[in-house]
């Protein structure tokens, strides 16, 4: 009889609003599907009481206050970050500097070489590890692609990005989700242009024009992609004040209108996804190299808005 494969032990870093909010849920929901093999061994947090919040509402093992203690005490597969975005580049290097398999959130420092210096650390350790692209997963997303696609060939995905703040450096991490999205629905994007608005057109794969619509010091954050082809469009909302949305038109005719308030974000696919490749002993995606052309492309863009804005 073949020898039952041990649990992947899992450890939570960070439980704060999305550790406790999003990942505690989608883990303790991961290791319900798959009992016996997904294990969660320890919650992390420099505050013991969320630590431990989170063994009482998910099933966490342990709660722990220092990673360090934790990685030594529990042993855990895998190490899932939900830390604010200075930590996760601090926490993230030395992880991968001592080859723990790790998942990382964006933004991965605050400039397109600290991003590049946890890519080498990764390859220094050669340590699985994979960043939580998340946007690819959301539901009314893969729904409007999927539609999409069953009637015609896509020729333009339109993104509207509100970032409820400044468009500077900081809305790199928003722009690199969105340009992801763009290359992962239609091709990996080239370069781009930028006109007034400010309006970045950027070409993508077999003819696909993306567009992202950039609006800083919105009222309030909005994310909505336009999927486009001959007498179609799907347009999904992926962040709103109303909640995520579905609207899909052929001419002028609503075939779908789904209003989804309480949508999943997609992290939860996102990690699922993560835990079935290593359970299966393959390397999980995507790597921080994965995300780094859409980075970059944000990277470039924040920083020429940030010129404009002072020029």
């Amino acid at each position: 009889m073949a020898k039952a494969a041990k649990p992947l032990k899992l450890a939570l870093i960070g439980c704060g609003r999305r550790g406790l909010g999003v990942y505690g849920p989608a883990l303790a929901h991961c290791a319900a599907e798959q009992p016996g093999r997904i294990g969660l061994a320890v919650a992390v947090d420099t505050d013991a009481g969320r630590a431990r919040e989170a063994c009482g509402q998910f099933g966490f093992a342990a709660a722990a206050e220092d990673i360090a203690a934790a990685l030594r005490d529990h042993k855990p597969d895998l190490c899932l970050l939900a830390l604010p975005a200075d930590q996760t580049m601090m926490q993230g290097a030395q992880l991968l500097a001592q080859s723990m398999p790790c998942t990382l959130e964006l933004p991965l420092g605050d400039s397109l070489e600290a991003m590049m210096e946890l890519s080498e650390a990764a390859a220094e350790g050669k340590t699985p590890h994979a960043v939580v692209l998340n946007r690819r997963f959301h539901p009314c997303l893969t729904r409007a692609g999927r539609w999409a696609r069953q009637i015609g060939p896509v020729r333009s995905i339109d993104c509207t990005l509100a970032t409820g703040g400044p468009l500077d450096a900081a809305c790199a991490a928003a722009v690199t989700h969105a340009v992801d999205v763009l290359a992962h629905l239609a091709g990996r994007a080239g370069g781009y242009t930028l006109a007034a608005g400010p309006v970045v057109t950027v070409p993508l794969g077999e003819a696909v024009v993306g567009t992202l619509r950039l609006q800083g010091e919105a009222p309030a954050p909005l994310e909505r992609y336009t999927i486009a082809g001959s007498g179609f469009r799907a347009v999904a909302t992926v962040q709103a004040p109303e909640g995520p949305s579905l609207r899909c038109f052929r001419g002028d005719r609503m075939e779908v209108d789904i209003a989804v308030p309480d949508a999943p974000d997609g992290t939860g696919d996102a990690l699922a996804a993560v835990l079935g490749a290593l359970a299966a002993g393959k390397r999980p995606a995507p790597a921080i190299d994965d995300a780094m052309p859409a980075a970059d492309l944000a990277w470039r863009i924040a920083a020429e808005l940030a010129r404009a804005a002072v020029a």
